[in-house]
Parts: structure tokens; sequence; C-alpha cells
């Protein structure tokens, strides 16, 4: 039994609240150089029922990020939920992000990889330092990349070309007139 598990085996069928702090030790559990520090709060609520557990998570803190560009380390504040669905079956299988079928004789729930996942699904994938977020943003809206091989007088000269010449079978279509009067 790990620090971030919780012992479903004796649990009645209404719900039950459970609170872990996530912080370095945390992060040591898993072999990441994305994350490796933070302050973090993570609520979890478990509804037990004759079929099924569902168990809503809600992570709240800042976690220690290095921006991409200046390579700086920044807290990064966090603040995601989380719905999650355990059926109860003959085997454990993951049958969707969100849902899993686990034994009915389970004795317990490790969430541990469930919260790194899901603080690790909150990162943005271009981490940039609040201070240079700023710029960041400005340069996206001013750079426009065009990438072309031909003069823009010959690009014109090739479109009224292609406006000139015309398909003598269209021509006779167009002449048709399709109203009854």
């Amino acid at each position: 039994m790990t620090k971030y598990s919780v012992d479903i085996s004796g649990l009645k069928n209404k719900e039950y609240s459970f609170d872990f702090k996530i912080d370095e030790n945390f992060f040591k559990l898993f072999e990441s150089d994305l994350m490796q520090n933070g302050s973090l709060n993570a609520d979890i609520v478990l509804s037990k029922s004759e079929t099924m557990i569902t168990v809503k998570v809600k992570i709240n803190g800042t976690i220690e990020l290095t921006c991409d560009r200046s390579l700086r380390e920044f807290d990064y504040p966090v603040s995601v939920e989380e719905q999650l669905y355990y059926k109860f079956g003959d085997r454990y299988e993951e049958m969707s992000d969100d849902v899993f079928m686990i034994p009915t004789n389970y004795a317990e729930i490790d969430f541990s990889q469930v919260l790194y996942d899901t603080l690790v699904l909150s990162i943005p994938t271009k981490i940039i330092h609040p201070d240079l977020q700023s710029d960041e943003d400005d340069n996206d809206e001013e750079e426009t990349f065009v990438f072309s091989t031909a003069d823009e007088d010959q690009e014109i000269e090739e479109e009224n070309q292609e406006n000139e010449e015309s398909d003598p079978r269209w021509d006779k279509l167009k002449g048709l007139n399709f109203n009854k009067n």
C-alpha cells in the first residue's frame, strides 16, 4: 500500500473523501524531467455503489516547471478536475482513459499514477515563463511566413492566363437557357 492508495475492501456504499499532499516525494516516484517539484493538494471524492466506484479528483497548487525558451524555473499554477469510473468485474482492465474494470475482491486503489497523469495533462505543450508570455503572444500574431519560389509578377500572369483560357465545352453549357416559360 502506497501513500496515495485507498483501501476499498471495507467501504460501505456511500461517499468518502480523501486528501493527499503532492510534493517532491511524490515526483520522485516517477522518473521524469518534466516535473520534479511542486506543492499541491489532491482532493479525491469516492462514491461507492454495488456495481461501481465513481471518483472525482481535484488538484490545486503549483508545480515547478522550466521555461522552454529561457530555461528559467517558475511556479506554474494548476487547478484541474477529473472524473474516473471503476466498474466491478472479474479482472483488472483499463477500458478507456477514465473507465477501469477491477475485480470484485480488489482491496485497494492506488491513485498515484492517476494523479501524475492528470498533472501531466494540465501542463501546456509549450512551456513559457510568465515574464516572456506577452512577448510570445505578440510574436504569434505578427509572424506569418509564406514560401514561394515564383515572383509575384509571374504568379499574377499565370492567374490571368488561366482566367483567359476556357474550355469550349463549358462555353457551350454556359449558353444554354434552362428557364421554362
